[in-house]
């Protein structure tokens, strides 16, 4: 299968959405590596900057806020690929019943945002306060 530029505006007509636009702004997956790192999950803090480099070189442009796309959208569609991930890992004998079934419901809360986000105007903050750590 070949790549196809056109991708995001003919093959998703419901949630379409324009390439993302370079802002100059700071990486948003280093500025999460950073939150991971802080609070002790060096995994996915590494998978981050590594998904980092990956996003510059395909879209030549980090993924930064404002950048033209709706991030709201952006995690639905991919909490969506992560369900039927896990449900292909459960499948074939992984152990992942116990991340399955909190990951199907923050999926749909995000399928639900979608409708809410797309109607609620968006408006640069002048502050975004910290999002207090995970418990």
């Amino acid at each position: 299968m070949g790549e196809r530029a056109d991708f995001d505006r003919t093959d998703r007509p419901a949630t379409a959405q324009p390439p993302p636009i370079p802002t100059g702004g700071a990486s948003v997956h280093v500025a999460a590596a950073d939150d991971a790192t802080r609070y002790g999950y060096v995994s996915i803090a590494g998978m981050l900057r590594d998904r980092a480099e990956f996003g510059l070189r395909k879209y030549g442009t980090p993924l930064t806020v404002w950048n033209g796309r709706d991030p709201v959208c952006d995690a639905a569609e991919e909490a969506a690929d992560l369900v039927a991930y896990l449900r292909q890992a459960m499948d074939e004998g992984r152990p992942v019943g116990h991340l399955y079934w909190p990951v199907l419901a923050i999926a749909e809360h995000l399928a639900r945002a979608q409708g809410q986000a797309a109607s609620t105007p968006r408006k640069r903050p002048d502050a975004i306060a910290d999002t207090p750590a995970p418990g």
